[in-house]
């Protein structure tokens, strides 16, 4: 019976390669994408005000999708912007 419940199911989905859309806990909080990204809320905070980081807005709170984190991340090691905010 284990087998088949993990078959089927939302596990297949999460496990499933990156989309662009973030759901529900896919999305970090402040402090959790600013500990991933080992700065400070502060820095996080500023980047995203200035729109160097991509920020989901929902309300007045703001997520991170870690995809999307990690997509900007590539583009910034292509690009040879070694610091994250340049």
């Amino acid at each position: 019976m284990i087998d088949s419940f993990e078959a089927v199911g939302p596990w297949n989905e999460l496990l499933s390669p990156p989309q662009e859309v973030c759901y529900g806990d896919l999305l970090l909080t402040p402090a959790e994408a600013a500990k991933a990204l080992s700065i400070s809320e502060r820095t996080l905070w500023t980047f995203t005000r200035s729109n160097q980081i991509p920020a989901v807005h929902i309300g007045r709170s703001v997520r991170y999708c870690p995809d999307s984190l990690r997509e900007w991340i590539t583009q910034k090691e292509q690009h040879g912007q070694h610091q994250l905010g340049s």
